[in-house]
């Protein structure tokens, strides 16, 4: 809620200033990214479709049944299409080890937080175990929880998540840390609607060290992103809507629509 409040309070700011959310942060000089890559399908005959059937064509079988899937999305896809996985913390360690260095040979772009959030010891014995580039997605929440992960040298990716660490500036001061130290950033959303991510595009548009694709095409999950006019994706990119503030137009007539009203 609060990082919500001072994105509103920037956005108020900057349509006042009449100057968009992306210069202003870069010193109100006009220039820099204004699109941002997200990740994309290289191909049209490619498609989700085509992934879940070489998910299931594969064996069922529970022994390499996780390098059996990352097998299988490899041969899909094709060699062009960085690939990337997430255990979502589900791994203990020697199984991390064990599965990623077999995966190797797939050309992993990283893999996100295979092990629990905590255990950062972990996270940086797999990083010298395998070649594979280890994200901190679960772990990284706040300043100190990333500052705690760079110093504990647990990853070579933090997964800044802007809506969790406590808004844009906070978002920041991460990115800059991590560069820093050497590690790179890569800004994802919480599954917000148009306004959160319309924000979280500014921040990783105004960031010269973000430079990996980030996982911001997430509006198509919702039934309704409460915005005039969409944020869509074209050909893997996210273009930085023009205009003061933000550059978008909440839909009031939506907003109306889902607001749940009654509480005291």
């Amino acid at each position: 809620v609060a990082a919500a409040h001072v994105a509103a309070v920037e956005d108020l700011a900057d349509r006042i200033r009449r100057k968009p959310r992306l210069v202003r942060q870069k010193g109100d000089h006009d220039g820099g990214a204004k699109q941002f890559v997200m990740s994309a399908l290289p191909s049209d005959n490619l498609t989700l479709d085509t992934v879940g059937e070489a998910f299931q064509n594969r064996s069922q079988s529970r022994d390499g049944e996780e390098i059996e899937r990352v097998a299988s999305v490899r041969d899909a896809t094709g060699p062009a299409m960085h690939l990337r996985l997430d255990a979502n913390e589900a791994w203990h360690l020697e199984e991390a080890i064990a599965i990623l260095s077999q995966c190797v040979p797939y050309d992993i772009q990283y893999i996100e937080q295979p092990l629990e959030a905590h255990d950062l010891v972990g996270m940086r014995t797999l990083r010298q175990a395998i070649p594979i580039p280890l994200a901190a997605d679960e772990a990284v929440h706040s300043l100190e929880s990333a500052r705690l992960v760079l110093e504990s040298e647990a990853a070579d990716i933090l997964v800044i998540k802007p809506q969790l660490a406590g808004g844009l500036r906070v978002s920041q001061q991460m990115i800059q840390l991590a560069t820093e130290r050497g590690v790179q950033s890569v800004i994802t959303s919480s599954i917000e609607a148009g306004i959160g991510l319309a924000a979280e595009l500014h921040l990783a548009a105004a960031s010269p060290a973000v430079t990996l694709a980030c996982g911001l095409a997430t509006l198509d999950l919702l039934i309704d992103d409460l915005l005039i006019d969409e944020l869509p994706v074209r050909a893997g990119f996210l273009p930085v809507p023009p205009g003061p503030g933000l550059g978008i137009e909440l839909d009031r007539q939506a907003l109306d629509r889902y607001c749940v009203r009654g509480f005291a």
